[in-house]
């Protein structure tokens, strides 16, 4: 496969305004082989030019397409870029992914909220590239996927599980907002079944029962059971009897044992009593 000339044709069949930049044609580090594909950057500035891609300072050509904030796509150059530089992907040769790929440089921060029209022109061109090359639509790479051993996060805050779910959808429709979540559930086993709220995707006939609900189920929803008070024994708490100040043991009137009715009463009285007797002990003592 030659070089990519026919870029400028396919992305104005898209409805993309397209500029081409001088000497484009003639600019590369080297022909094309195979193309497996696009590539997705962002420059890390909205400022970035055309002229910053096709004419960088150290790289020379750095990517084939220059995306601007507005949407506007410029072709920097048709040969070999150097904007891949070391990492892999699957299918793309480790460490060469500027001889196989289309690099594209969005405009953009990173950081920031991206436009509909630099994101849906985004859409566009990967979407123009895959047709052209015969690949799912939704066939792309972002450096941060393929660069992380270099610590690239380029295309920035772009999510791209979003984005290719994006790329499948028809061009002429509006975009589908979309559960991730379902989607990743989908997609990896390993998240688990996800368990929707009681009462979530019922009838409105089967909500009315369920708030309703039947006599039976409300008693026994509604029974509560308190747990049994525990029994104390009725044996004395403190069977020792108290020393009288004569040191004489005092009469069974004085031990720290017999149970009132009330088990409460009990408990306290006991233990006021055993307090009362060890204190005495040690005053005698």
């Amino acid at each position: 496969m030659a070089d990519p000339v026919w870029l400028p044709d396919v992305l104005r069949a898209e409805g993309l305004k397209v500029d081409i930049y001088p000497g484009a044609f003639e600019r590369g580090h080297g022909d094309f082989g195979t193309i497996w594909g696009p590539f997705m950057h962002h420059t890390g500035s909205f400022g970035e030019t055309p002229r910053g891609i096709a004419q960088h300072s150290s790289l020379g050509l750095a990517s084939q397409l220059h995306l601007a904030p507005n949407g506007v796509v410029t072709l920097c150059g048709v040969g070999v870029a150097w904007h891949a530089g070391t990492g892999s992907w699957p299918g793309i040769p480790a460490n060469n992914g500027n001889a196989v790929t289309i690099g594209i440089e969005a405009a953009h921060n990173g950081t920031a909220a991206w436009s509909e029209a630099q994101y849906g022109a985004y859409l566009k061109v990967v979407r123009a590239i895959n047709k052209r090359l015969g690949n799912p639509w939704n066939k792309v790479v972002a450096h941060k996927e393929y660069g992380a051993i270099q610590g690239k996060w380029d295309p920035g805050n772009l999510d791209m599980k979003l984005f290719r779910q994006r790329l499948l959808q028809a061009p002429d429709k509006p975009l589908v907002v979309m559960n991730m979540i379902e989607l990743e559930a989908k997609e990896n086993p390993w998240v688990g079944v996800r368990k929707a709220k009681p009462g979530a995707g019922v009838s409105a006939r089967s909500a009315a029962t369920v708030r309703a609900g039947s006599s039976s189920t409300r008693t026994r929803t509604s029974t509560f059971t308190r747990r049994p008070a525990r029994t104390p024994s009725r044996t004395a708490a403190c069977s020792r009897r108290t020393p009288s100040a004569s040191g004489r043991p005092a009469n069974s009137a004085s031990r720290c044992a017999t149970s009132p009715s009330s088990p409460t009463a009990q408990s306290w009285r006991s233990r006021v009593a055993c307090s009362t007797a060890r204190t005495a002990r040690t005053t005698t003592s």
